[in-house]
């Protein structure tokens, strides 16, 4: 059954031009509905049956816009093209027009506007600084707005509330030999990401004599994390793939959650190293203990400020809540801000922060600390693993204590 959560009570009428061919466009109607796909690949059809031909396949998580709604197949736009998908395999959202209003500033360049939040989606469109878009969804580091014509997802340093008095300093960097996109965003105050995003890069990668595009603003750059070094621990990996529970599975929810709080520590300051990065052991070929001893030894390497490590859980149907876990007793402080910030954002019950002989935590150097973000066996903490805004509020959880443990 398909899970329909009206985002907004009030209606909107929402034209979809720049995402629509000419020959397909969104009917006016009293809201506007967004399908999150479910299915690791769903066949995009002709038509309402499996006998019509697939025109494409449409990847878990990608987002549609839903023109009829029906009781087995619906009606959607996607990437331009109107076509079919089943039912089954996707989640609906009804978006209404927001209140809330920003405006453009991108400084000479004009603001990319993409397909999905972050910078490995395509851009369908671009802004001029100095347009209006309306905050159809808040997702921290990006927004998915609507300015005219065009509707989409844009990074959130480039938009500022009306009225701020918000002062852009724009300046070009070339970079060095040495330098890295972490270095180059604490010389001058910004996120790696905006970095990223301004001048078009899909990786870190820089080369000396590469000129880059840096735009801040100047009273609202946000460095109370920076020269801190933290290592995040997405648990599991590979063959080894954790709890797997209504539809969900710990390994790839565990390494999702990791990334966007990844985002949010840089977006601070924050160098942010990660113990894998896909989906891979931190020590590809190794023992399962070696697998475990690397995590850590990945923080002690780099000489980090902290480890966090982050599962999710599993047990009977009826278990629930969030807890997290420390090794050494001088670790209790950071066990215990990450869960006092993680229950406040996510509304989880609070289960407890303990003592725990993992091996993560046993073996590590460094303040440490384990948390469980829920349980993937529960029907009411699934629910939180399958939303953008879910996921989106666990990593902000887990964020604002790592802020509170180093003071904020």
């Amino acid at each position: 059954m398909k899970r329909k959560l009206l985002w907004f009570a009030s209606s909107v009428v929402l034209s979809f031009g720049l995402l629509s061919s000419p020959s397909s466009h969104v009917e006016a109607a009293s809201s506007i509905k967004e399908g999150t796909i479910t299915a690791y690949w769903l066949t995009f059809r002709s038509g309402p049956s499996t006998s019509h031909k697939a025109l494409d396949y449409i990847k878990k998580g990608e987002k549609v816009i839903i023109l009829k709604d029906g009781s087995t197949w619906d009606q959607v736009l996607y990437q331009g093209k109107t076509g079919y998908v089943h039912d089954n395999y996707i989640t609906v959202k009804t978006l209404q027009q927001s209140v809330e209003t920003k405006t453009v500033n991108a400084g000479s360049e004009r603001l990319n506007v993409r397909k999905g939040p972050s910078t490995s989606y395509s851009i369908i469109g671009k802004l001029n600084t100095g347009a209006t878009v309306e905050i159809l969804k808040d997702l921290g580091t990006w927004e998915y707005v609507k300015s005219g014509s065009t509707v989409g997802y844009v990074h959130s340093d480039f938009l500022e509330s009306k009225g701020s008095s918000g002062i852009n300093v724009s300046d070009i960097h070339v970079v060095n030999a040495g330098e890295t996109l972490w270095s180059i965003s604490q010389k001058y105050g910004v996120s790696v990401q905006s970095l990223l995003d301004r001048n078009q890069l899909n990786s870190n990668l820089i080369f000396p004599g590469q000129r880059l595009s840096i735009t801040k603003k100047a009273e609202t750059i946000d460095n109370r994390l920076a020269g801190k070094v933290i290592v995040l621990d997405p648990g599991h990996g590979d063959d080894r793939s954790g709890a797997v529970a209504n539809g969900l599975v710990e390994k790839e929810v565990n390494l999702d959650i990791t990334n966007r709080v990844k985002k949010k520590l840089e977006s601070s300051g924050a160098k942010v190293i990660l113990a894998r990065t896909g989906d891979t052991d931190c020590m590809p070929l190794g023992s399962y203990y070696e697998d475990l001893y690397c995590r850590p030894e990945v923080a002690t390497e780099n000489k980090a400020d902290i480890f966090v490590s982050i599962h999710a859980n599993a047990f009977t149907s009826t278990a629930t809540g969030a807890e997290t876990f420390y090794y050494k007793q001088s670790d209790q402080k950071l066990a215990q801000s990450l869960q006092d910030a993680y229950v406040k954002e996510t509304g989880l019950h609070n289960r407890r922060v303990a003592k725990e002989d993992f091996a993560v935590l046993r073996v590590s150097t460094v303040p440490s600390a384990l948390i469980e973000t829920g349980f993937l066996t529960n029907v009411n903490d699934s629910k939180l693993f399958k939303t953008e805004s879910g996921l989106n509020n666990m990593a902000t959880g887990i964020y604002k204590g790592i802020l509170k443990y180093f003071g904020y």
